[in-house]
């Protein structure tokens, strides 16, 4: 499964309004780059909102 697609399924379970960053996210991912791009990417589409470095 692509991780943007596995970051999607695990966000939506989380309640509106919890804010994360990216080490709350224990993928089986070869580095944490593809997770940071996939968060970055899906605040850039307004599908999660960036609050600050590195916090959504």
């Amino acid at each position: 499964m692509k991780i943007t697609k596995e970051l999607r399924l695990i966000i939506n379970r989380l309640p509106r309004g919890y804010i994360f960053t990216y080490d709350d996210f224990k993928l089986e991912v070869k580095n944490k780059e593809s997770i940071i791009k996939a968060l970055n990417r899906m605040a850039k589409s307004n599908e999660i909102a960036k609050l600050q470095h590195e916090i959504f």
